[in-house]
């Protein structure tokens, strides 16, 4: 089927790009590329992540937690035509009231995805009609009332395409899709090792094609590492759940997670450090690339 050779198509791509990059490697560095792979969480595991993401995302938009999550991730949200290409919206500056957000966000995406950009498209008029009818008044800023409006949104079926391209997006865009990935790294680093998200790091980019290309949604997040007993700082580190679909936005072909980088307290000792770096190997973390560690924490919040 078409799908089974976009998929194999994807495949080759990955593999092809991973070995144009492992072949640049010395045969040092290359042995412990290939031991880190060992290593790594088998694949099986990483299949039947991917399954229960996409078990999710199956799921009607009115099930999943849209109404709750939307408003207040809103103004961090980013959408792209394309990596490293134009911006289409977002992020939106703290200012911003957030229904405005979500109208300018809906507003990008249906035109973008369902309507070949022209904004006079049906489907596009329907939609900016019920953003105005339901998400209103623009500087609304009760997050419960908000989320009432939201959901009173997506329960309109005239208006907002459940099967459309942009309801497939946003169906990615919440709590529930990293959820996975989020016990498996806790289940990885170990109970002994608590953290917490840091408040107003979470960051979703939606990099939209147009309405034949493939998307792709990316989240990012930091948290905070704590010692267990006296909840001393230790590190940052920041995560990132990439999701990619086949062009019609049908199933998802790419389900990943990886660490992004790692900075350290100013307190955390030589011990933790080695520990901390050993554990976060595991999920793409290396050391060795500058571009990996972050900046010394300065300071922290922990909600």
């Amino acid at each position: 089927s078409s799908l089974t050779m976009e998929k194999s198509m994807l495949m080759k791509s990955f593999l092809e790009a991973k070995w144009t990059e492992v072949s640049q490697l010395s045969p040092a560095e290359r042995l412990q590329h290939m031991r880190k792979m060992r290593s790594r969480t088998p694949d099986n595991e990483q299949y039947r992540i991917r399954e229960e993401v996409s078990a999710t995302w199956s799921r009607p938009i009115s099930k999943l937690p849209i109404a709750i999550d939307l408003p207040r991730l809103a103004r961090k949200f980013r959408v792209d035509a394309h990596l490293g290409g134009k911006l289409l919206c977002g992020p939106f500056p703290p200012s911003t009231p957030v229904p405005a957000c979500i109208h300018d966000l809906m507003n990008t995406l249906c035109r973008h995805l369902d309507c070949d950009g022209d904004a006079e498209a049906p489907a596009a008029k329907r939609l900016a009609a019920a953003l105005s009818d339901h998400v209103s008044p623009a500087d609304e800023t009760d997050g419960s009332k908000i989320s009432a409006m939201v959901k009173k949104l997506v329960a309109d079926e005239e208006a907002f395409d459940h099967d459309g391209r942009m309801a497939r997006v946003l169906k990615a865009c919440h709590q529930s899709t990293v959820a996975p990935f989020f016990r498996k790294l806790k289940t990885g680093l170990g109970s002994a090792v608590m953290f917490n998200s840091v408040p107003g790091t979470w960051h979703i980019n939606v990099i939209a094609r147009g309405a034949s290309g493939n998307v792709e949604v990316k989240h990012v997040m930091t948290e905070a590492i704590l010692e267990e007993e006296t909840r001393r700082p230790i590190c940052q580190f920041q995560w990132r759940v990439e999701i990619g679909f086949n062009s019609d936005i049908s199933d998802i072909l790419v389900a990943n997670f990886d660490v992004l980088g790692l900075g350290f307290a100013a307190e955390s000792s030589a011990a933790e450090r080695k520990v901390l770096e050993s554990r976060f190997s595991e999920y793409g973390f290396d050391p060795k690339q500058k571009n990996m560690i972050l900046q010394p924490m300065r300071c922290m919040t922990i909600s």
